[in-house]
């Protein structure tokens, strides 16, 4: 688990992004024109189009200028969804160009507001649903911290927060502490600015990555102070997963994975003592779908196999997406049948059912009936005719 960017962190990055939009459309305008840009669903303008060119294109972002405003200035963007108003954004600034305020609109109505102090800093973000305040996050500055506290509409505090940077401006530190919830602590270590090392403690668990030019290689996992797991990474020269070697040293345990060019599990091996316990294979088609996956334990061996509603040739001679629902699964043991299982799928959409057959001596004798996750019908069978039956209600409860 890596947390390197919490949750509030990327609601700063969000809203010194809409700023930023801010500043460089109003940079581009001339006082009290109007401009039109072409525009995606957020509001970023892609590229000036003239007012007729509007009804064009379905996202247009329209900048209505510098309208005055008591001791400064008001600027507002309207982003239009086929000519259609969806969102509304008013800023202030004072006198001397400095953003003091900024407001959010969706279909007409009120969703944040935003102040900030005279060096710009961002002091208070209000949110809105409907129009109904419903959350208060404050920042305030010290050198080289920032501290955050997130309320309710009654007051009460949601969660608070502090970053806290290095000398070189880098975040150090971040910690998070919600009411009813375990403190959660980040801390990052960098070298000549390239981040080393990442701790990440959430109650009695710590998680520490460290890094080589910026790749996580190693991760281990504390439980207070005992060390539960260690994480190797293997990585190619273009720095793709290939492999992971995890450790347990209570359990005196390795399990080593290997992965192909997705990222996907081809093999898994677990030994424990040093002597390998269970292999695990799988083997994908060319859309990456598993189709057959064999285990070797002490026990034996077991194989699945796997069809799919679209097979691979007619997924790609189609170009559509693969599809990942399964057509049949076979199960064997040492080389026996157990069980093949045949699933439907409704063309209207409707719950799926599934029929799974188990098998003794290579002839079935059990036939088990599912209406989605639920069990319907139980048969047992001999010299391939039904000789008894068994209904449930849908809680598993034989009814005949």
């Amino acid at each position: 688990m890596r947390r390197s960017l919490p949750a509030l962190a990327a609601a700063l990055a969000v809203t010194a992004l809409a700023v930023t939009a801010a500043v460089s459309v109003a940079a581009e305008s001339a006082h009290g024109q109007q401009v039109y840009y072409r525009s995606n669903e957020i509001g970023i303008p892609l590229e000036e189009i003239s007012e007729s060119a509007a009804a064009e294109h379905r996202f247009v972002l329209v900048h209505r200028g510098s309208l005055e405003d008591g001791d400064g200035t008001g600027e507002e963007r309207l982003l239009l969804d086929g000519g259609r108003r969806i969102r509304r954004w008013v800023t202030l600034r004072d006198a001397g160009g400095t953003l003091i305020a900024e407001s959010d609109y969706a279909d007409g109505k009120l969703v944040a507001e935003r102040s900030f102090d005279g060096t710009g800093k961002l002091t208070e973000v209000n949110a809105y649903d409907g129009g109904v305040l419903v959350s208060r996050t404050a920042y305030a500055y010290e050198p080289r911290m920032v501290r955050v506290e997130v309320t309710g509409s009654d007051g009460a505090v949601l969660h608070a927060a502090t970053y806290e940077l290095a000398a070189t401006g880098q975040l150090r530190d971040f910690v998070r502490v919600e009411p009813g919830a375990d403190r959660l602590g980040v801390r990052f270590v960098f070298a000549g600015g390239t981040l080393v090392e990442e701790a990440v403690v959430s109650g009695a668990t710590r998680l520490v990555s460290r890094y080589l030019a910026g790749v996580r290689y190693e991760v281990e996992e504390w439980r207070g102070d005992v060390l539960h797991a260690v994480r190797e990474l293997e990585r190619s020269p273009d720095g793709m997963l290939v492999g992971e070697t995890r450790t347990e040293p209570a359990l005196d345990r390795r399990t080593t994975s290997r992965f192909d060019e997705a990222g996907r599990v081809l093999e898994a091996i677990t030994a424990v003592g040093g002597r390998q316990v269970e292999l695990v294979r799988h083997h994908r088609d060319a859309a990456g779908r598993i189709v057959g996956t064999r285990r070797e334990t002490d026990a034996g061996e077991e194989r699945w196999e796997y069809e799919y509603v679209v097979d691979p040739q007619a997924a790609s001679a189609s170009g559509d997406t693969p599809d990942d629902r399964l057509r049949t699964v076979r199960y064997e043991q040492n080389d026996e049948l157990v069980s093949v299982t045949v699933h439907e799928w409704p063309a209207d959409d409707g719950q799926p059912t599934r029929q799974t057959d188990y098998y003794r001596r290579g002839a079935p004798y059990l036939r088990v009936h599912f209406q989605g996750d639920t069990r319907v019908r139980e048969q047992v069978v001999k010299d391939g005719q039904v000789i008894r039956e068994r209904v449930f209600d849908g809680v598993d409860g034989a009814q005949g």
